[in-house]
């Protein structure tokens, strides 16, 4: 997992938005969930923070940059809320999201997330849901950058179509569900 330590992340960034931009160096917080990933998984996320620090950056398809928290404990539930109130007594998505960090959020209640496993999901709430993504982070962030190229150059089809093929077709309509501003004017 180097796409984003490498540079290439915030190479294929650039090319996409036509400008240059600047990392933001990054300390380390204080009780950070990152600590129970991996190490070379944890450095490719830390450098991910630092890309969407950047305060230049446009938002991709009009997502939001995570805060790199589980979101219980953004919002204050333990395990036992999140296995009750939210999944029913699923315990798979449960362990899942009580884990796993949000990379990007939505204004419409959904949540982009990395489990220290590596694998990805998607978490939606009101009401509460959780599908895994069958892809890899790297694969996810190449998908949304195309897409968000897509949509602003050929419109929202386009991008739909480009990040349905990392995230399947239910999941990119979600996630590009207020792009369509984005989108060029005919």
């Amino acid at each position: 997992m180097t796409y984003v330590t490498s540079g290439r992340f915030l190479a294929d960034l650039e090319h996409t938005l036509g400008s240059t931009l600047a990392p933001e160096p990054l300390e380390t917080e204080e009780n950070d969930p990152l600590a129970t990933f991996p190490d070379a998984f944890r450095a490719e996320l830390q450098a991910l923070r630092g890309v969407w620090a950047i305060p230049s950056l446009p938002k991709l398809c009009v997502l939001t940059p995570g805060d790199f928290w589980p979101v219980p404990a953004l919002t204050g539930e333990d395990r036992d809320e999140v296995l009750e109130d939210w999944f029913d007594g699923n315990e798979e998505s449960t362990d899942f999201v009580m884990k796993a960090v949000d990379i990007l959020n939505g204004g419409g209640g959904f949540y982009v997330l990395v489990h220290p496993s590596g694998r990805m999901g998607l978490l939606c709430e009101d009401p509460y849901s959780f599908d895994p993504l069958d892809c890899t982070l790297e694969s996810f962030l190449r998908a949304l950058v195309a897409a968000h190229g897509a949509v602003c150059e050929r419109g929202l089809d386009a991008g739909k179509s480009v990040l349905a093929e990392a995230v399947g077709e239910s999941v990119a309509k979600l996630l590009l569900t207020f792009a369509g501003r984005l989108a060029p004017k005919s």
